[in-house]
């Protein structure tokens, strides 16, 4: 039961750091949401569009990871409470 209490929570520090990097991805596409109306005259709009086309891959990839970590903790969990 040991073990699985301590893989729970690894899964729990993993879970908030997936959490952290996927507010940042956010956070990242609003401020350059917010440059692009302040300078969006100097700026290449497909240039734009290619960072955050590349930021919201990088996003996705965050979630799906943090999907597959839910599902885990989720199973993880129900073996937990048949002990």
């Amino acid at each position: 039961m040991n073990t699985l209490a301590e893989k729970y929570s690894q899964l729990i520090q993993q879970e908030d750091s997936y959490f952290k990097q996927v507010r940042t991805t956010e956070m990242c596409m609003t401020a350059l949401f917010e440059y692009t109306i302040q300078y969006g005259e100097l700026l290449n709009k497909l240039a734009v569009e290619d960072i955050l086309n590349a930021i919201h891959q990088i996003e996705m990839n965050m979630r799906t990871e943090l999907l597959h970590l839910r599902l885990e903790k989720a199973f993880l969990a129900c073996a937990m409470k048949e002990y």
